[in-house]
């Protein structure tokens, strides 16, 4: 995908390397990658104690759970239900209350957080990805941003290289959530303004 433009229509694509062992990102080129070696530190997710920081963060908010549980159909949130051994009988709203009341509990939070998130990477994946480049982007689109940005933070604080704002268009301050929520909030990029011809 990234050769896209480089490469015309169906011709061979030089950059392609086939996946193996040895290669698990391919897509990291010899000369786009920091050094011989690609960072994979998946392990580290079941080892590694999380600083308060990174685990407050990774840890998505109760009210980001709901509001992806309310996205589900009812026959998703009846498995999840009986996954948690609750009732489930009544409305989809009922079960999703007792959902939430069962959030509170670390184990079923873990449980309900796999079964909508399960197949999603976690900012550590995409960490990896992003520290073994040998130039960061300057722009990264993710969807758990604030969790890509802290963890990166974390494990490049010489750098810090989701700043200012810790990653985010403008600081969190509650005139700029207010702006925002209101869709007032301005941000000036002229980096991304292109001259019309």
């Amino acid at each position: 995908m990234i050769c896209r433009g480089f490469v015309q229509g169906r011709a061979k694509n030089s950059f392609s390397v086939r996946p193996s062992f040895e290669y698990w990102g391919p897509w990291i080129g010899k000369n786009t990658r920091q050094s011989e070696m690609a960072l994979n530190t998946e392990f580290e997710k079941a080892i590694s104690a999380k600083s308060s920081t990174e685990a407050e963060v990774s840890m998505v908010s109760e009210d980001r759970l709901v509001d992806e549980l309310m996205k589900q159909k009812v026959s998703t949130v009846r498995k999840l239900c009986k996954a948690c051994n609750l009732d489930v009988k009544g409305s989809r709203m009922d079960l999703i209350l007792r959902l939430r009341q069962e959030i509170k509990t670390r184990h079923s939070y873990d449980k309900i957080f796999q079964k909508i998130w399960g197949a999603s990477e976690s900012p550590r994946d995409f960490a990896d990805l992003l520290l073994s480049w040998k130039h960061l982007p300057n722009v990264t689109v993710y969807d758990f941003a604030r969790g890509l940005a802290t963890h990166v933070n974390l494990r490049w604080p010489t750098v810090i290289p989701f700043k200012p704002h810790e990653g985010r268009l403008a600081a969190s301050t509650p005139q700029n959530i207010t702006a925002a929520q209101q869709n007032k909030l301005k941000i000036s990029l002229p980096w991304l303004t292109v001259a019309k011809s």
